[in-house]
């Protein structure tokens, strides 16, 4: 479901947030419209920039999914092709779990940059004597921050997948090995 959401995003990503975007307010000065179209611009030039490398890592994790789950099904059915074809998707994933973390960080940066200028920008045009809503040092910060940290948790949750991923391997690597919840469920009843 996760691949299938990202390949709209992909594809239809752009269309459907011009849909969606609320309009501009009308006490909205003429340069702060110009800076949100500007920024609005530069998320979608790096959307474009990133288009390519996007659906490959789309069809990637498909190809990862795929394999986890005819493995999965089959290793239940305790088939030996079940244990191949899970060592197999567990290789895929750490690679695809790489590939994309890879991905996200160059993408992340772009985007802080983009943030970044827009929120200089935004400040510079808005109106002096009404009340700011960005103050530019502070605010930046603490966007600059967030972005950062959503990097730091991305490469956190990457690595957490990839040590899972590995382990697979070393579970299913003996061919008489069996998820513990299969040994309880076929171990005969002691009679007393």
């Amino acid at each position: 479901m996760n691949s299938l959401m990202g390949a709209a995003g992909a594809i239809g990503g752009q269309q459907l947030q011009a849909l969606v975007q609320p309009k501009s307010s009308p006490s909205a000065t003429p340069e702060m419209k110009q800076v949100q179209q500007d920024f609005q611009d530069q998320v979608n030039g790096v959307q474009n920039k990133y288009f390519w490398p996007i659906v490959g890592g789309l069809g990637l994790r498909v190809v990862a999914a795929s394999l986890l789950l005819v493995g999965g099904v089959l290793a239940l059915g305790l088939k030996e092709s079940g244990r191949k074809t899970l060592l197999a998707a567990c290789a895929v994933a750490v690679m695809f779990e790489l590939l994309h973390a890879i991905l996200q960080s160059f993408i992340n940066m772009e985007m802080m940059t983009a943030v970044n200028s827009f929120v200089e920008k935004l400040t510079t045009a808005m109106p002096q004597g009404g009340t700011r809503l960005l103050t530019f040092p502070h605010d930046a910060g603490i966007i600059r921050g967030s972005i950062i940290a959503g990097i730091v948790i991305a490469y956190l949750l990457a690595l957490a997948k990839i040590w899972l991923y590995l382990l697979g391997p070393i579970n299913f690597r003996k061919k008489t090995s069996r998820p513990p919840y299969l040994i309880l469920a076929l171990k005969p009843e002691t009679q007393t």
